[in-house]
């Protein structure tokens, strides 16, 4: 089985889907783990304050663009 990753590594992962442009494949491979526990890690913390509201407005605006 996987090795398990800290709680650290898991907000950053989260952070960074959320706000960077590259889609979620692209940072769990960036990250070296699979697509499907960053989307589990991302549901688990998404009532954290992991990102501003600013900074998560700024990545759907330059997602449109």
């Amino acid at each position: 089985m996987g090795e398990t990753k800290t709680y650290e590594f898991r907000k950053h992962a989260v952070r960074m889907a959320l706000t960077s442009r590259p889609k979620r494949r692209q940072v769990a491979d960036d990250l070296g783990v699979e697509p499907s526990p960053l989307t589990n890690w991302e549901k688990a913390l998404r009532h954290r304050d992991l990102v501003s509201s600013d900074d998560r407005a700024l990545a759907r605006k330059t997602e449109r663009l």
